[in-house]
């Protein structure tokens, strides 16, 4: 396996090549459990009321947030501590796994219950294992190699994502799948063994091959994690008090947090509006994904020409013009628009069809967002203090992960209406295109 560094193809090593495939080892959780399968399937099939089940499954994420809230900034100072990672990434392999293996007991009128408590526990460990993963990275390459090796994984990752929704198109198609019928909804279920398989099958190598930290005395990992959490919080002090970074740091909190509804909830919404199936579903996925790809590669040249604030600014517009038209669309409308349900492309009816273009706007916008998001701290953040910088940035997104999906199931609560609720987004987007107006793109002191 061969990386391009300085336009020259060099040889991975095979501590480094494991590592590239644990993004693969996450990402179809987040494809099949998160955004297109199981949560449509949940809130559609679990419920007698599908708006009941958006909200409850909002709730569910917000409860996965506080939780990552806490837990993120205190074990990544572990991960940073000088001391062995792998006992920590064995423990949430195992939640994960067990987790979303559970989730193929998820049948219709089993208690939903220990179906939420499986999700949270599921969402967490699975964000948790990003964290430690992400933290051996620089134990593996030298500065100058990390960031090829990081697009690798991020690569990997999205052709993770992609087989995990063939995988579901092809259990769809087989019939009796498990000896289950239709009603079991069997294909819908499998996305958590799916999810569990990916973990598995994608982190085995990097816990078999790649080093460890050596064992150091408690104590000293103990003081090393103390002073990682201690230099975190002084970052934020430090970043609070200057006003360009504080500009960035609720942008990058509150507007990420208005993208990660829509991909949360689009997919519930798409099951809700036209029933689709696993299948279906699948299909969207699929697309979606593959949209979001080019907008990450679109973002590159758009972020070398108007730069990275104004690329984000772009990518919020996008988003919007999206989610207007994934709020405005129905069985006889798009984009509130009345229009006859006829046959339009790829077999969809022309109202689906203009619900499947929307998903495209949030995707194509959300790539050049988030990864200009990355550009733009690298660029304003001071030189000797990156490293602590990037860790406030992995902070803010996962101490305010809660907010998105909290105001989305209160908005739903509050409307009665989960299609309605996505509106939310649109006050996320607002604060965090004023947020980034007021950034400059000069690094700060």
């Amino acid at each position: 396996m061969t990386e391009i560094v300085g336009g020259r193809a060099r040889r991975l090593g095979v501590a480094q090549a494991a590592w590239t495939l644990t993004e693969a080892g996450n990402e179809p959780f987040f494809a099949l459990v998160q955004r297109f399968v199981f949560a449509s399937y949940f809130a559609a099939r679990l419920f007698a009321d599908a708006d009941a089940g958006a909200e409850t499954w909002g709730f569910a994420l917000a409860l996965a947030g506080v939780a990552l809230g806490v837990l993120a900034p205190v074990l990544g100072a572990f991960a940073d501590a000088a001391g062995p990672r792998k006992p920590w990434i064995a423990a949430l392999m195992t939640a994960s796994i067990v987790s979303c293996a559970a989730l193929w007991f998820a049948a219709p009128g089993m208690p939903v219950l220990p179906v939420v408590i499986a999700v949270i526990v599921a969402t967490v460990a699975v964000e948790l294992l990003v964290v430690f993963t992400n933290a051996a990275l620089p134990s593996l390459a030298p500065p100058e190699r990390a960031g090829a090796l990081s697009g690798l994984c991020f690569g990997f990752g999205q052709i993770a994502g992609l087989i995990a929704l063939g995988l579901i198109l092809w259990a769809a198609d087989q019939t009796d799948l498990f000896g289950m019928t239709d009603s079991a909804h069997a294909v819908d279920r499998l996305a958590g063994p799916i999810a569990a398989a990916a973990v598995l099958i994608f982190l085995t190598p990097f816990m078999l091959i790649a080093p460890d930290e050596p064992v150091r005395p408690l104590g000293d990992r103990m003081q090393a994690a103390r002073a990682g959490l201690s230099t975190l919080w002084r970052t934020l002090r430090e970043a609070i008090a200057n006003p360009n970074m504080r500009a960035f740091i609720i942008g990058r909190a509150i507007g990420a947090d208005g993208m990660s509804i829509l991909f949360a909830f689009g997919g519930i919404l798409a099951a809700t509006l036209y029933g689709w199936s696993a299948d279906r579903l699948a299909v969207f996925g699929i697309v979606v994904t593959v949209f979001a790809a080019i907008g990450g590669f679109l973002g590159g040249w758009i972020d070398g020409r108007l730069g990275s604030r104004n690329t984000i600014l772009v990518g919020f517009v996008l988003v919007a013009i999206g989610a207007f038209g994934l709020i405005g669309a129905g069985d006889a409308r798009i984009a509130f628009a009345p229009v006859a349900p006829t046959p339009g492309p790829l077999g969809y009816t022309l109202p689906e069809f203009g619900f499947v273009v929307s998903a495209m706007f949030v995707a194509i916008g959300s790539g050049p967002a988030i990864a200009s998001m990355r550009a733009l701290m690298a660029k304003i953040a001071p030189l000797d203090r990156m490293t602590s910088y990037f860790g406030l940035y992995s902070l803010v997104g996962k101490a305010t992960f809660f907010l998105g999906p909290l105001s989305y199931a209160a908005a739903s609560r509050a409307l009665d209406d989960s299609q309605l609720a996505l509106g939310v987004c649109f006050i996320f987007l607002a604060i965090g295109v004023v947020a980034f107006l007021n950034v400059r793109e000069e690094r700060i002191s």
